[in-house]
């Protein structure tokens, strides 16, 4: 499969928008530096994707439940997030084995946002699918298993890490507020929760990610926009997304100036739809500071 790109200006930005697929929810940009291709997942039509950066050839992955996230090993295979737990998957055979199942008998909770900190420790959370109670966790897992590190969550999201890997940020749907968390490297262990920042965009805050100077870049979902914020909290820029729901961001690129952006559709109108015709598409954007790679999990 083979999308064609093509570009559009929005609000002086000048995006490219990659046009293979229409995602209900796509979620996880992730780069691969050695391979120059994008990987990403639509949570909702559950798919693991893989973009040639220069060619535009496209691969799918369909998985077993819904995706929520999704993480590199050493090997080059993925740890997946899934509906019931988190599995290994191999992408060369397609086949996948499971390493925790927590959920596999409550159908309605499900595996979210999740990232590996510097480390290479996957951090998780989980929530209710349906009620949207506040009934999910914050999970870590290394090689002392899978651990809960926080209860009481409702939409997990925003994780991501600072480049010295010491601060931990993440967000939960109840509240337009993304927290900070003091981190441990060596111990894996997390303190001090405080207020990172507060939103002011009217939307909620979902994927986020971190460049190497220490900003902090959230995807605002169903306000057609990425805030930057600076390591103290304050809000250094706004990047209007020609997309009411941006999902989530990453670096790429040759030189990791790329910001790449993946964005929703799940439940709008057919009116909104109409008028948000790059809703569900993977868009592009150059910009002027670098981000860092994501870190593979090693345990």
């Amino acid at each position: 499969m083979e999308g064609k790109a093509f570009t559009v200006v929005h609000e002086s930005f000048k995006y490219t928008v990659h046009t293979a697929s229409v995602d209900a929810l796509g979620e996880v940009p992730t780069w691969r530096p050695e391979e120059q291709a994008l990987y990403w997942i639509d949570v909702r039509r559950p798919c693991l994707y893989r973009r040639d950066w220069a060619t535009g050839a496209q691969r799918q992955w369909i998985m077993p439940e819904t995706i929520g996230t999704y993480v590199f090993r050493d090997d080059g295979n993925v740890l997946v997030g899934l509906q019931s737990g988190i599995g290994v998957f191999d992408l060369n055979s397609g086949t996948l084995r499971m390493v925790a199942a927590p959920y596999a008998d409550l159908p309605d909770m499900r595996f979210n946002d999740g990232h590996c900190d510097r480390q290479g420790r996957l951090w998780i959370g989980t929530m209710d699918n349906l009620k949207r109670g506040a009934d999910g966790v914050l999970f870590r897992l290394d090689d002392r298993g899978l651990v809960q590190m926080a209860d009481q969550v409702v939409v997990p999201n925003s994780l991501c890490f600072s480049p010295d890997g010491t601060v931990m940020y993440f967000s939960d749907g109840r509240d337009p507020t993304i927290w900070a968390f003091t981190l441990d490297p060596e111990t894996g262990d997390i303190s001090d929760r405080r207020v990172f920042a507060e939103m002011q965009s009217g939307g909620a805050p979902d994927g986020a990610t971190v460049d190497c100077q220490g900003c902090l870049w959230s995807t605002q979902y169903g306000a057609s926009r990425i805030d930057v914020f600076a390591p103290d909290g304050s809000l250094k820029r706004v990047i209007p997304v020609p997309a009411v729901q941006p999902t989530c961001v990453a670096f790429g690129g040759a030189e990791m100036q790329t910001l790449i952006v993946t964005t929703g559709r799940q439940n709008m109108s057919d009116s909104a739809l109409a008028a948000d015709t790059l809703a569900g598409a993977v868009l592009s954007l150059e910009v002027d500071v670098a981000g860092l790679e994501e870190t593979p999990f090693r345990f």
